[in-house]
């Protein structure tokens, strides 16, 4: 839950101290455009991916409300557990030890451009890859 507290607007404060206080702790590392990055060996074939900015036009925290098996957000129109949850999988699977590549992308609610930068300048990173999930 403390997760989906942060509104994370692409390239904003809110989104840099998300990353920095989630991914940065274990290890993953950004890329020239914001992607961050975490290899755990043993398994070359599989990539884990979702990204760390959400749908929200501002910056900041929002309150969260829990009741009757939902959670919502209080005065906002985006939770931001679509790829919220996605990020929390990924690092439980860290924690777990779950070896493959990890790529938590940057800009994707604003047109896939953290997705893009890695496809034009850094395929030789992922085309190895036999899945993607």
């Amino acid at each position: 839950m403390n997760m989906l507290m942060f509104k994370r607007p692409a390239n904003s404060k809110t989104e840099a101290i998300f990353c920095k206080r989630y991914l940065t702790p274990v290890g993953a590392r950004p890329d020239a455009h914001g992607n961050y990055w975490l290899v755990l060996p043993g398994n070359d074939d599989i990539l884990f991916s979702s990204h760390t900015d959400t749908v929200h036009k501002t910056p900041g925290t929002q309150q969260l409300l829990y009741g009757g098996g939902l959670l919502s957000a209080k005065e906002s129109n985006c939770l931001g557990a679509a790829c919220g949850v996605g990020v929390w999988l990924m690092l439980e699977m860290v924690k777990a030890k779950v070896p493959g590549t990890y790529i938590w992308h940057a800009e994707e609610e604003i047109g896939g451009k953290g997705s893009d930068y890695i496809a034009k300048n850094m395929l030789d990173k992922i085309q190895n890859k036999k899945f993607a999930i």
